[in-house]
């Protein structure tokens, strides 16, 4: 990865090990991959672990690696795995690279500004990730009735089908609510200054439900509409009311309070959620008995 990497920490398990060093950006997966096949040609290569205890200025005049910034003894333990690595450590797992039998690098992550880390399993616990890797691989291709190396193909081209499905849905959603909103004009309640609209009605989507709002004060006017959708509260206020003191951010506080839910926002627009839905009914007859008036 280049001259400007350099070991910052470690954790050395018997069936694991995570890898802190320096560098500016995340390693791309062909670069995790040839770092894998490096590591495991040197497993295969049978390189002898050696150790020897030697004096700091000796062990650094043989090319040992030192972790910069620790502190050393007088004497310090040199490991060597063969000649492809030389470090002062205090200990370690195999006295041979094949002991390793495998290694798996399954995470790559910062920790800190120019900081990375990169996980690994070895040996039994690094086939006992790919295996089960294997047994979730071939579920799907069992689902899908494809090889292992279609299903990611198949897999996309169902999140696109879907993508697509979604979009007709939410279209026939928004004319669905245009449809009922319509149908609601009719209903509204001539008060002081304009129209009042209180209403209880089934779930709705909650873009499809904003719209609808929408579209009614646009078509009625000066108004107040105070609608709950199944949990969802939804209150707008026209200016002029807003003038006169009606808040919208009020009126759903009392709807969410009184169903032990939670809501508010701005004085012409806000929203919310009802929990107790038994309890709606006799909130709307209050909160239209008051705004009557």
């Amino acid at each position: 990865m280049g001259n400007e990497v350099h070991q910052a920490g470690s954790q050395v398990e018997p069936d694991r090990m995570r890898f802190d060093f320096t560098f500016d950006r995340a390693l791309t997966p062909q670069e995790i991959a040839k770092v894998e096949d490096i590591m495991n040609t040197w497993i295969s290569e049978e390189l002898e672990v050696s150790t020897k205890v030697m004096n700091i200025e000796e062990a650094r005049s043989t090319g040992a690696m030192a972790l910069f910034g620790e502190k050393y003894d007088d004497d310090v333990r040199v490991v060597s795995v063969g000649t492809v690595s030389k470090e002062l450590c205090g200990g370690c797992h195999a006295s041979n690279s094949l002991d390793l039998r495998l290694v798996k690098i399954v995470s790559e992550s910062a920790i800190a500004a120019g900081t990375r880390r990169i996980e690994a399993f070895v040996g039994t616990s690094a086939l006992h990730y790919l295996n089960s890797k294997v047994v979730e691989i071939d579920k799907l291709s069992s689902k899908f009735k494809a090889h292992y190396d279609e299903v990611f193909d198949r897999v996309e081209k169902l999140m696109e089908e879907n993508k697509e499905l979604q979009k007709e849905l939410l279209t026939v959603k928004s004319a669905q609510a245009k449809e009922k909103f319509n149908a609601f004009v009719n209903q509204v309640i001539e008060i002081d200054g304009g129209k009042l609209f209180v209403h209880k009605m089934e779930q709705l989507d909650g873009n499809a439900l904003k719209e609808g709002v929408e579209m009614l004060a646009n078509k009625i006017g000066n108004s107040i509409i105070a609608i709950v959708a199944g949990t969802s509260i939804f209150v707008k206020v026209s200016d002029d009311f807003v003038k006169k003191g009606v808040n919208a951010g009020k009126i759903v506080q009392e709807i969410a309070q009184s169903t032990g839910g939670k809501g508010g926002g701005r004085p012409n627009f806000a929203q919310g959620a009802a929990k107790e839905l038994d309890k709606v009914d006799e909130v709307l007859k209050t909160i239209e008995n008051n705004l009557k008036n």
